[in-house]
């Protein structure tokens, strides 16, 4: 089977990536391949005088694409812009991602005296929808802010190594699982920016490192958010989008890790372990611990030593 192929489009160190149609019918029907699929992408730098338009699909427009095709791009430098709905625009910079699903009007392009540098995507399957939900995008053009993130940037460079490996099932496959990936770090890093720009940029940050440091105490969320310098009420506010549990149940859970791991890697008996992570006996300690995970501290270690 050949590899992929890039295709010039006109700015210098481009590099688009497609499969075939082909291609993609074929594994349209594959559990693991069907849900998510990236039939274009590419990496754009500097792309001077970069415009796309498309009013509506079947128009005699600039880079018509097929009905199924839902856009993400990520921008990691420059400037750009976006257009959508009933002629609203976008300033976009570095940092930003711009989700488009498909069958939306829009138009795009990079900004004249500083354009943009990209990574793209077109998404087709049936998980798209649920990915964008996700994301902000529920059958509207969004503009998500994630930061310059290393991480990302990675996870796109993985994703273009990929698709040159050629079409091979398992190839598409880890190309879709990149492709996951790259979308649940985008909404890990859209939950951040709430507490950076707040009045206590650091305060999740504090609050989380505080945390991992005291497991062996009984912590109060009142210590907590003093020792973030900052409020219960604030913090509570800031901690439950960054991060998906409350204060106090994201410390639950990081105590539960620890008595977890003292059960698979010692014998100390429950009292012990109550101990030392600040409970003050077993059996309030074996109480939270069937409520985290379901089974009691003993019957954890019975089946890790079966």
């Amino acid at each position: 089977m050949p590899s992929p192929v890039p295709i010039a489009d006109g700015f210098r160190d481009e590099l688009i990536l497609t499969v075939p149609q082909s291609i993609i019918e074929q594994f349209a029907g594959e559990p693991l391949l069907g849900g998510l699929m990236v039939p274009w992408l590419g990496y754009f730098p500097r792309a001077e005088g970069h415009f796309i338009r498309r009013p509506n699909l079947g128009s005699p427009n600039q880079r018509p694409i097929p009905a199924d095709h839902n856009i993400l791009i990520f921008v990691i430098a420059g400037q750009g812009w976006v257009e959508y709905g009933c002629g609203t625009r976008s300033a976009v910079g570095p940092g930003e991602v711009i989700l488009i699903p498909n069958c939306l009007p829009h138009s795009y392009g990079a900004d004249p005296d500083n354009p943009w540098s990209i990574y793209w995507l077109h998404l087709t399957g049936e998980q798209v929808p649920t990915y964008f939900s996700m994301l902000g995008a529920h059958q509207k053009v969004a503009v998500v802010r994630t930061g310059l993130s290393q991480q990302l940037e990675s996870l796109f460079q993985s994703l273009l190594q990929n698709r040159r490996e050629g079409y091979r099932k398992m190839d598409m496959r880890i190309s879709g699982a990149i492709t996951a990936l790259i979308l649940f770090t985008i909404a890990k890093l859209r939950q951040e920016p709430a507490a950076k720009h707040s009045a206590h940029p650091n305060a999740v940050e504090e609050a989380t490192g505080f945390m991992q440091a005291n497991t062996h105490r009984d912590l109060t969320l009142r210590e907590i958010a003093r020792a973030c310098s900052t409020s219960v009420t604030h913090l509570t506010r800031l901690f439950k989008p960054a991060t998906g549990f409350s204060p106090m149940g994201y410390f639950t859970h990081l105590r539960m890790m620890r008595v977890c791991q003292m059960l698979d890697t010692t014998e100390e008996k429950i009292a012990i372990i109550a101990n030392n992570v600040g409970f003050k006996d077993p059996y309030t300690l074996s109480r939270t611990f069937k409520r985290v995970t379901g089974i009691s501290p003993s019957d954890y270690r019975h089946r890790r030593q079966v």
